[in-house]
Parts: C-alpha cells; sequence; structure tokens
C-alpha cells in the first residue's frame, strides 16, 4: 500500500478528528498542536493498517490519550476559550445556517464533559455505540445512556433558546 497511516487517515477523517478534540479541550490553540501530535504517533506507529480492526476507533482512541495528557498537565480539565473561533464543524454547512450552527455548538458546549464527547463522536465522527464504548472503556448501556441525556440536555437548551 503506498499510502501511509497518517496518510489515509488525514484524508478520511482529518475534519471529525479535529472537531473532537476542540470539542475535548475547548481551546483550539492547543487542540490544533495535539491535532499535530496524533499524525506524529500515527506516523511512528509500527502497526499495519491490515492489523487494525476498526481504523476510526484506534485513531480516535489515539486522540482522546493525547488529549488527556495535555489536560493532565495543565492540572486542570477544561480552559474557556476568549476567541470567536468555533469548536467544532457542522458535516454538512449548507444544510443549516450559521445560526443554527452557533446555536448548536453553544448546546453542545453546555452539557457536561462525558455526555458531551459521545455526543460529538456518535455524531461528528460518526462512530458506533460499541465503537465508542470501546474508546472511552465504559459499556455500551453507559454510552448510549449519557448519548440520550446529552441530547435532551441539548434540546432542552434550544427550546429554551427559541422561546
Amino acid at each position: 500500500m503506498s499510502n501511509s497511516l497518517a496518510e489515509i487517515v488525514h484524508e478520511s477523517m482529518a475534519s471529525s478528528l479535529l472537531g473532537y478534540i476542540k470539542t475535548l479541550l475547548r481551546d483550539c490553540n492547543t487542540a490544533e498542536d495535539i491535532f499535530q501530535n496524533v499524525f506524529c504517533k500515527l506516523w511512528q506507529t509500527k502497526t499495519s493498517i491490515e492489523n487494525i480492526k476498526n481504523l476510526k476507533a484506534f485513531v480516535f482512541a489515539i486522540a482522546r490519550n493525547e488529549v488527556w495528557r495535555e489536560l493532565d498537565k495543565r492540572k486542570s480539565r477544561i480552559r474557556i476559550v476568549q476567541d470567536d473561533s468555533a469548536f467544532f464543524e457542522v458535516a454538512k454547512p449548507e444544510q443549516i445556517s450559521i445560526l443554527d450552527s452557533l446555536s448548536l455548538e453553544e448546546a453542545l458546549l453546555r452539557i457536561p464533559e462525558e455526555q458531551r464527547e459521545i455526543v460529538y463522536l456518535k455524531i461528528y465522527g460518526l462512530l458506533t455505540f460499541q465503537e465508542i464504548a470501546d474508546i472511552l472503556k465504559i459499556s455500551i448501556n453507559t454510552a448510549t445512556s449519557r448519548y440520550r441525556y446529552g441530547l435532551e440536555k441539548m434540546n432542552k437548551f434550544l427550546r429554551e433558546n427559541n422561546e
């Protein structure tokens, strides 16, 4: 195979991966650094793509580990971003207005971190609940309930803001 693991990942999931990292860190500059670290790890890996059962889950797990390593270094879980940078990109921008996109982003950022991570992985990472459960090392039932509760809280926030 002529393409490296990092090239394949970059071509197929770079946008959703960067969005996931930004969602966890809530710091666009550091997220881009972590994004680069993930690709360095992929370049350095000795694992061939044929030996990876689920490429998406493998890559998102590396990203999550890098994010937690960064958060542990900081000794603080979340840093508020002071600029107007978007934390994640909507999958199909032509199907949603900028105002709706910002409302969804705000709703996502208002739910608890453990729910936010799962909602992002499911909707924007396009991962299955089993893949999410494997990445987060939780049961599939926990993943699905956190997703459901997260969506309920987002829906409530959006309804309140539209009234």
